[in-house]
């Protein structure tokens, strides 16, 4: 995992994404069982405050879901989205760390 300001992240965002903003958390597949974890600091600080809990928990729940998608979960339709949340919900449960 690495954590990146928002214009860094928004810099990789762009070029493999074409969405030229920053964002939360990108993950990429690099080789079969690795990959890594891009998370921007700067938007999770913002989003943990929004949400009314700690960066480190904000930063543990953008880790899961970067690692999800390294699992192959995708979140793009709601049914979708709602597998991935609850497998948030039960990892979170799991490290002690429930929301």
């Amino acid at each position: 995992m690495v954590l990146l300001s928002d214009r860094a992240i928004a810099v990789y965002n762009s070029r493999f994404l074409g969405l030229n903003r920053p964002t939360d958390v990108l993950s990429f597949k690099l080789d079969p069982g690795e990959g890594e974890v891009l998370i921007s600091a700067e938007t999770a600080r913002r989003q943990a405050e929004e949400l009314g809990h700690s960066l480190e928990q904000e930063l543990m729940i953008l880790a899961i879901h970067g690692f999800l998608h390294l699992q192959g979960f995708l979140d793009y339709k709601p049914a979708d989205r709602r597998r991935m949340e609850a497998e948030t919900r039960r990892l979170l449960r799991l490290a002690g760390r429930e929301t």
